[in-house]
C-alpha cells in the first residue's frame, strides 16, 4: 500500500480474530483496519475487511457498517469537506444456490441503513468462463455482469494467492483536476558530498561576481 500509494484496500476471506486484528494495528500503525468476521467461525472462514492507508487518506468521521457479518460491509469516507464516498465490500457464498438470498440480504440491509452505492468490489465467487471453475460449471449470466471500470490495473501481491488483485483509480465527477506537480530535488543529494561541494563553489563564484559588479558599476556599465 505504501509503494503503490493505495488509499483503501478491500480484503476478503480475512479469517481475522480480534487478537490478530490488534496485532496488525500494533505492527502497522499507519494502517486503519476495519474487519467484519464470520459470526460463527471467525478464524476459519469468510471475513471482509477494509485497510486504510492513514498516511495519505483522511480517516476522521470514517464509518464502517456491517451489512452481512463476514460477507458484506460498507465503508463511508469523507471526500474533501462536504462529499462522502461509500464503498461496498463483498465476499459472496461459494454455492450459486445461496446467492439470491445473500444479495437480497445485502439489499435489505442497505435499505435499512438508508444507503445507496454504486461502488463495490470483492470476491463474488462467479466466473465468466466455465473452465475457470473446478469442476467446470457455468454461472448465471446475469450474475456475472459487473460495472465498467475505466482506469484499472492488475496488481501482483506479495502474498501467494489464486486470485488477482485489481487496483482502481477513483475520483468524483466534480473533483478538482490536479497536475503532475513541481519538480523537487531528490533528498539523497543533501548528503552527496560531490554535489554539496559544487553548490558551495557555485555560491562562492556568485558572491564574487556580485562584489565585482558592485565595485565596477558606472552610469554606462550596470551589470
Amino acid at each position: 500500500m505504501k509503494l503503490k500509494r493505495i488509499n483503501v484496500l478491500g480484503l476478503q476471506e480475512t479469517h481475522l480474530i480480534p487478537n490478530h486484528l490488534a496485532s496488525v494495528h500494533a505492527t502497522y500503525p499507519r494502517l486503519l483496519v476495519f474487519n467484519s468476521p464470520d459470526p460463527d467461525s471467525a478464524g476459519a472462514t469468510a471475513g471482509v475487511a477494509f485497510a486504510i492507508n492513514k498516511a495519505i487518506t483522511r480517516t476522521d468521521n470514517t464509518r464502517f457498517i456491517e451489512l452481512v457479518p463476514g460477507q458484506a460491509a460498507l465503508l463511508v469516507l469523507n471526500w474533501r469537506e462536504t462529499e462522502a464516498t461509500t464503498i461496498l465490500n463483498i465476499y459472496a457464498p461459494n454455492g450459486a444456490g445461496e446467492h439470491p438470498a445473500f444479495w437480497q440480504a445485502v439489499q435489505d440491509a442497505l435499505q435499512a441503513h438508508g444507503i445507496t452505492t454504486k461502488d463495490l468490489f470483492g470476491d463474488f465467487n462467479l466466473v465468466e468462463d466455465e473452465i475457470d471453475h473446478t469442476p467446470t460449471r457455468s454461472d448465471r449470466p446475469a450474475a456475472s455482469k459487473a460495472r465498467t471500470v475505466y482506469e484499472w490495473d492488475q496488481v501482483i501481491g506479495c502474498v501467494p494467492s489464486d486470485h488477482d488483485m485489481i487496483s482502481v483509480r477513483y475520483a468524483p465527477v466534480n473533483a478538482t483536476a490536479t497536475g503532475p506537480g513541481r519538480w523537487t530535488m531528490p533528498l539523497h543529494l543533501l548528503t552527496n558530498t560531490d554535489f554539496l561541494s559544487e553548490i558551495k563553489d557555485a555560491g562562492r563564484k556568485l558572491e564574487s561576481d556580485i562584489t565585482d559588479a558592485a565595485n565596477s558599476r558606472t552610469p554606462t556599465h550596470n551589470p
